[in-house]
């Protein structure tokens, strides 16, 4: 029992963990070491020498554990979490180290109580009886390795000084190798210095063989223990249990090294891996290089494309500004010119002003004369007043009247000559028309000529070849009736004559070898023939339809090559039978020859046997086959034909509505050739209206022309009148003059208000140009933005 719990302490690879909670039951049985108290010299001598040769190996905290250190992370974390991470690893080494204090106390007394052998039996037997329960209760808290890596994930792994403190020499040793491995795993993972993981391997292989070395058991201690063999016989147990301990002990050390040798073969590939990953990083960046380079010269060269299309632009944009500032400039240089005109003007208006001043002047002391002449010409004046009157009458209303009548001329002329426009126009497209209509229906008439000619000439065909179809079909109606009645001949004179089998075989044979000679020579040949034939008139039928290009020429066309097709596969259908039928031929030839040797070699026996009797069933098997293919072959033709004829029907209907719908053409456009007649004359008729009226016109301007001869003379008549008029009007001239005086002045007002009203509107013309299309369009905040934008 003792053997087997050392046994299963030392194989669990996560006993030493649960140590402190599987001594539990032992710690509060504190009474059981007063019975060792003599023996405790002893087993502080035992721990002394453990210590010494256990001293070194008390670095690696967890290795007896069973279980891998946790891997450091590569990736950098941030300071603030390194710092919560520092003092949390603080605290929880802290409590480990505490809790490891209480675990090395508990454990010293579990190794004086196993190692202190009683002096008699009874401490023995108690010894013996605490071992089984402490055996009991570890195997009630025992845990599994899933529990052991769970914990190790969520919690780091403790510090070296938990188990540098056990007082069980093997876990001391495995978990100091495991504190440096994990030192070295570390400093491996942090700086990845090549010639550090050289170190540590090197460091790995020379503590894997010197635990190797160690958990070998000394010649001293074997020579101890064969003492206190013969010193104790009465305790074998115990010595037993120190022999398991060993046999554990031994297998521990040879788990640690194959643990260290795995985890430097796996260091190795970890080398391995970095290499490759280095090498792939050091192409990937290579690669990156390369990619950014082409990118760059990319937008280099875009840069480039842009900034000229740029610089054209804003070429062109200045090219087009300077046109603008010289269209502008010649502008303003244009209303410099007007105002220089308008300033001219205005002083030749003044000089004029001056010598109508100057006029008046004289026109006054002129006045001063004529008042005394006025005195006496007043009565005659009076007297004359009113037929001046009437005369002014008069003459306004022969001035309306002849100016009324210039309009009514000039209007006249007006509408003379847009007539006559129009109707040079209208004769022109009236000419046009006709000459255009009577070529368009001459075109059309010799076109449906042409067409109704062709659709003749076809259905002429068609019907020829559907008489010629039905006297095919005729034909091989007949011939097909001939060759039953000859079938059922040739069976009837079998049957009768018995003895004449081969000879009517023989002549069967030769009327089939030179009908099939005959089809070959002459049918096949004829069938090629028609087939090159069909084939060129297709390829001048689609030359005529592309030509042409209706919808009754392309079904035409498709029509004709389903039945060339249709043609070509019953020509090659023909073709096989003959071979097949050749074929037959030859092998009852060949069948037969040596049938006729070997007749020729037994004349003497038997005519008829029933070799003959099977040949003849063959021959006639063979004969009724030929004629039923040929049978078929001919009920095949017959469906063709018909086929061909239902085609040809089609196809005649198919025509037959393109001749209607031409001729429902004609009729529509001889009926818009009428109406286009009709509308010839009528505008004939509205031609001869117009020319009659303009003769009217034209009578109604030479009876103006002698009445403005007439009112001529009268005006003649009236100037001499007015002229001596014009000095009893004289009284008529201070009134005149004061009006005038007005006048003028009221006209100088308004030529002042009228010369402000154009310096006004040229200024506001030119503010409206400046505000839409400003000058200093480069300098300008809006125009630079505009040109951004742009």
């Amino acid at each position: 029992m003792p053997l087997m719990l050392d046994r299963t302490l030392s194989c669990s690879p996560v006993a030493l963990k649960c140590r402190p909670a599987r001594l539990s039951n032992l710690l509060n049985k504190n009474e059981v070491l007063d019975l060792y108290i003599d023996g405790e010299q002893e087993v502080t001598g035992l721990n002394d020498k453990h210590n010494q040769k256990f001293s070194i190996r008390s670095t690696a905290p967890y290795l007896g554990q069973g279980r891998p250190p946790r891997p450091n992370y590569t990736a950098p974390s941030s300071p603030k979490l390194r710092k919560e991470e520092n003092l949390s690893n603080i605290d929880i080494d802290n409590a480990w180290h505490s809790h490891a204090h209480e675990e090395t106390n508990d454990t010293c007394k579990v190794a004086s109580m196993s190692h202190g052998g009683g002096q008699d039996a009874r401490h023995f037997k108690v010894s013996s009886e605490m071992v089984s329960q402490f055996g009991e209760s570890r195997a009630q808290t025992t845990t599994t390795v899933e529990d052991i890596y769970e914990e190790l994930q969520d919690v780091r792994p403790p510090s070296p000084f938990l188990y540098s403190t056990s007082a069980d020499p093997i876990s001391s040793a495995t978990s100091g190798y495991f504190a440096a491995d994990l030192s070295c795993h570390e400093e491996f993972n942090g700086v990845h210095d090549f010639s550090l993981e050289q170190d540590t391997d090197e460091n790995l292989l020379r503590r894997a063989k010197e635990v190797e070395t160690c958990f070998m058991l000394p010649p001293v201690e074997n020579s101890r223990l064969n003492a206190l063999r013969h010193k104790r016989l009465d305790s074998t147990e115990m010595l037993q249990l120190i022999q398991g301990l060993i046999e554990d002990r031994k297998k521990l050390a040879s788990e640690l090294s194959s643990q260290i040798k795995a985890r430097l073969t796996e260091r190795f590939a970890t080398k391995e891996e970095y290499k490759r990953s280095k090498l792939e990083l050091e192409t990937r960046s290579r690669r990156l290089e390369k990619e950014t380079i082409d990118i760059q010269s990319a937008l280099e060269r875009e840069l480039d494309r842009r900034s000229n299309e740029w610089s054209v632009k804003f070429q062109s944009e200045e090219q087009r500004l300077r046109e603008r500032v010289r269209e502008l400039a010649e502008q303003n240089v244009s209303f410099q010119r007007e105002i220089t005109s308008l300033e001219s003007y205005k002083v030749d208006a003044t000089s004029r002003i001056k010598s109508l001043e100057l006029q008046n002047k004289h026109l006054d002391n002129e006045l001063q004369k004529v008042k005394d002449d006025r005195d006496n010409l007043h009565n005659s004046l009076v007297e004359w007043h009113g037929s001046l009157a009437q005369a002014i009458e008069e003459r306004d209303k022969l001035r309306e009247f002849l100016n009324d009548k210039e309009e009514s001329n000039k209007a006249l002329h007006k509408v003379i000559a847009r007539l006559q426009r129009a109707s040079n126009e209208q004769e022109k497209t009236i000419t046009g028309l006709r000459q255009g209509f009577s070529t368009e229906l001459e075109k059309r008439a010799v076109g449906n000529s042409d067409i109704t000619y062709n659709m003749q000439m076809e259905l002429n065909r068609l019907t020829g070849v559907e008489q010629n179809l039905r006297r095919e079909i005729q034909s091989c109606t007949l011939e097909m009736v001939s060759l039953r009645q000859e079938n059922v001949g040739i069976l009837n004179r079998l049957q009768r004559s018995e003895d004449g089998v081969n000879f009517s075989t023989i002549r069967i044979d030769q009327e089939l070898h030179a009908r099939v000679d005959s089809l070959q020579m002459q049918a096949l040949s004829l069938l090629d023939d028609a087939g090159q034939l069909c084939a060129k008139l297709l390829e001048l039928i689609k030359s005529n339809s592309s030509k042409n290009c209706s919808d009754v020429d392309s079904l035409a066309v498709i029509e004709h090559t389903l039945k060339y097709q249709s043609i070509k596969g019953g020509i090659e259908n023909v073709k096989q039978r003959l071979r097949t039928i050749k074929s037959l031929l030859m092998e009852k030839q060949n069948k037969e020859e040596p049938r006729q040797n070997a007749g020729d070699c037994l004349q003497g026996q038997e005519k008829l046997s029933r070799d003959d009797i099977e040949i003849k069933l063959r021959e006639e098997a063979m004969v009724s086959r030929v004629l039923k293919e040929k049978l078929l072959s001919n009920e095949l033709d017959n469906e063709q034909l018909q086929s061909d004829l239902a085609a040809s029907l089609r196809i005649q209907d198919v025509l037959q509505n393109e001749i209607q719908r031409v001729q429902d053409e004609l009729r529509c456009l001889t009926h818009k050739s009428k109406h286009l007649e009709v509308q010839v004359l009528k505008k004939d008729g509205t031609i001869n209206q117009i020319e009659q009226d303009y003769q009217e016109s034209a009578k109604e301007l030479t009876a103006l022309r002698c009445m403005l001869k007439t009112v001529s003379d009268e005006r003649d008549v009236s100037w001499q009148e007015s002229k001596q008029l014009r000095r009893t009007v004289s009284d008529l001239q201070d009134e005149v003059a004061s009006l005038k005086q007005r006048i003028r002045a009221l006209n100088e007002d308004i030529m002042l208000k009228e010369s402000e009203i154009l310096l006004r509107e040229g200024e506001i013309s030119i503010l409206r140009d400046s505000i839409d299309k400003p000058f200093d369009i480069i300098c300008s905040p809006r125009s630079m933005k505009q040109f951004g934008m742009e």
